[in-house]
């Protein structure tokens, strides 16, 4: 009888350390887990903000070169004034000259 006590205890200390194990081996892949979902988390935001720096220095090209296309046209535009305006000049003062002491209606 004693025999099968003893046995049966054994049995049990088997068990528990059993159990033991399986409960040490789930929680180092519960850690192996959750390391692994934070190495991938950090691998998604830095993809992320790779993305979004790209994005953004294409974006800042786009308007460097709208800039640049908006300043040679206003230069032609402010060019082609002053070329009129100074061939024009002497007829202009002309013209308000007349107006002005000739009494002239526009």
């Amino acid at each position: 009888m004693d025999t099968v006590i003893n046995s049966i205890i054994d049995m049990e200390h088997k068990a528990r350390e059993v159990v033991e194990a399986a409960k040490a081996e789930r929680e180092a892949m519960l850690e192996e887990t959750k390391a692994h979902c934070e190495e991938l988390r950090a691998d998604i935001v830095k993809r992320q903000e790779l993305r979004l720096s790209k994005i953004a220095d294409n974006e800042q090209q786009i308007i460097d070169t709208k800039l640049a296309e908006l300043t040679a046209d206003n230069e032609k535009r402010l060019a082609a004034l002053k070329k009129q305006a100074q061939e024009n000049q002497d007829r202009w003062v002309e013209e308000i000259f007349a107006r002005v002491v000739g009494g002239e209606d526009r």
